[in-house]
């Protein structure tokens, strides 16, 4: 599962992990650990499930252009969370539960 974060270029991002980083087009990606639960920006935080990956810079598809966006203020984060298929097969309704909490500063 991946929701698209609304990420600022120019301001800093923290995780639970310990980590400052200033969003520019340099492309980063964050692991589970170097998360550590939870991330801050832009006067929110988000607590994410431990498996969660963050990548940044993503240019969206843009409909109107046939293609994606092409710059940084239309970039977003992709916040993913593996799903758990049991046998490597398939899931099934309530086998696994993913939680986001949202709360605004």
């Amino acid at each position: 599962m991946t929701l698209q974060l609304c990420l600022k270029p120019g301001e800093e991002l923290v995780t639970a992990a310990g980590k400052r980083l200033m969003l520019s087009s340099e492309r980063m990606e964050l692991a589970g650990p170097d998360i550590g639960g939870w991330i801050r920006h832009h006067g929110w935080t988000i607590a994410v499930d431990p498996a969660a990956a963050l990548v940044w810079p993503v240019y969206p598809h843009n409909p109107y252009a046939n293609g994606p966006e092409k710059t940084l203020d239309h970039a977003v984060g992709a916040l993913s969370v593996p799903l758990r298929l049991k046998d490597g097969k398939y899931i099934r309704p309530g086998e696994q539960e993913i939680s986001f909490t949202l709360k605004a500063d």
